[in-house]
């Protein structure tokens, strides 16, 4: 400690006596160039107390003027610090006591740089994983702001159908019109995405977000939707031939004009949808919740419509050649010129349902309740009307003589039992 204290005392000294020459030789004025002083060799002389005023010090050489004072120094004996030795504020003050001289630091200019342009629209995507990354606009990011506004290119449909996407953060991002077909897309967030007409066939969407998606004209053909949510979504004009939406939400959701050919949508809930001239033949739409769903001009033949919910339906135009509708409830249902030629309506439930000039001919209506119902001009021939309650229904007796009667319970609470030696 006390070495320590001695090098710092003869540093702080040493720079004490140079900075204040130096400060000295900087404050002296310049001289006229017929200075006798004018470029003088002062080399071992003694400059104290000096004047100065009349020299011109720019080209003194001090080099040797100051080494006997930097000699001194050198040679001072310090040991008498070595006991006893206080260090105070004051003292450290005195020693750093001392004023530099102001520098005046030249301005500097640069020149103007001109930047090369970068383009990247030549620049490969490394191959890197989508998983658990968050693609909200950092997807298209990495792309020129062309690709952004026209996503079916065919470098963002590259770079997609590359990547892994399960779990993948796509909300709100612009995918439409890319193929995604067989894409793994379990757990994705796709909320808010634009997926219309984009592919995702044979997709995996498994425990996909997709509320508020827009899936106008999307492919979904084959695909597993089981128990998701498209409440009040809009998938009109998409393909969805195949799809297993079975337990699916679609309360409110728009479907006009749909291909759910073959679609699984037994137990879903679709009350209040629009499925408007949509195509279901051969959809399993058994145990569906349809109330008040707009069916105008569907085609459900052959579909599977047992044990459905079907009160205030609007099925005017509808196609229902051969659908079994076992037991479905259509009370209220609207169904005027609906077509329902052999279709099978054993026991349901037809009651105050409007089907004026339908056609029923070879429909299965046994124990059907039809009480108060609306078959002006309806279409009976040959049809099985055997233990049907027609209580108050509106029915013309030329449609009846077409019709089989066995044990029907007519319009004026009479029961017939016409035909029942011929079924």
């Amino acid at each position: 400690m006390k070495k320590f204290i001695i090098k710092i005392t003869k540093s702080f000294m040493i720079a004490g006596i140079t900075l204040s020459t130096l400060s000295a030789c900087m404050n002296v004025p310049s001289i006229e160039k017929s200075s006798p002083l004018l470029g003088a060799y002062l080399q071992g002389s003694d400059l104290l107390e000096s004047d100065f005023m009349a020299a011109d010090s720019i080209e003194f050489n001090l080099s040797e003027t100051l080494k006997p004072s930097l000699e001194f120094v050198e040679t001072l004996d310090f040991s008498w610090f070595e006991e006893s030795v206080q260090w105070t504020t004051s003292t450290a003050n005195a020693l750093l006591d001392f004023e530099t001289p102001d520098v005046s630091l030249p301005t500097v200019h640069l020149p103007d740089l001109e930047f090369p342009e970068i383009k990247l629209s030549k620049i490969t995507l490394p191959d890197v994983s989508l998983q658990d990354i968050n693609l909200i606009g950092s997807v298209w990011a990495m792309t020129e702001s062309t690709e952004v506004r026209e996503p079916q290119s065919d470098n963002n449909a590259s770079f997609l159908s590359k990547k892994n996407l399960v779990k993948a953060n796509m909300m709100d991002t612009d995918v439409s019109g890319i193929d995604l077909s067989g894409k793994d897309l379990s757990g994705a967030d796709l909320r808010g995405a634009d997926l219309s007409n984009a592919n995702l066939t044979g997709a995996n969407l498994s425990g996909a977000h997709l509320w508020q998606a827009k899936l106008r004209k999307v492919a979904l053909r084959d695909t597993d939707l089981s128990g998701m949510d498209f409440s009040e979504m809009d998938l009109s004009g998409a393909d969805l031939r195949g799809v297993n939406l079975s337990g699916a939400n679609l309360w409110g959701a728009k479907l006009y004009r749909t291909n759910l050919t073959g679609a699984n949508l037994s137990g879903a809930r679709l009350s209040n949808a629009d499925l408007s001239q949509s195509e279901l033949t051969g959809a399993d739409l058994s145990n569906a919740e349809l109330y008040n769903t707009q069916l105008m001009g569907a085609n459900l033949s052959e579909a599977n419509l047992s044990g459905a919910d079907l009160q205030k339906a609007q099925l005017t135009n509808t196609n229902l050649y051969r659908a079994n509708l076992t037991s479905a409830w259509l009370a209220s249902a609207q169904l005027q010129d609906a077509n329902l030629s052999q279709a099978n309506l054993f026991k349901s439930t037809l009651n105050s349902a409007n089907l004026q000039d339908a056609d029923l001919s070879q429909a299965n209506l046994m124990e059907a309740s039809l009480i108060k119902a609306n078959l002006q001009d309806v279409d009976l021939q040959d049809a099985d009307l055997n233990k049907t309650i027609l209580f108050k229904a509106s029915v013309s007796k030329a449609a009846l003589i077409e019709a089989q009667l066995c044990l029907t319970s007519l319009p004026d609470y009479t029961m017939h039992s016409r035909d029942c030696d011929r079924t």
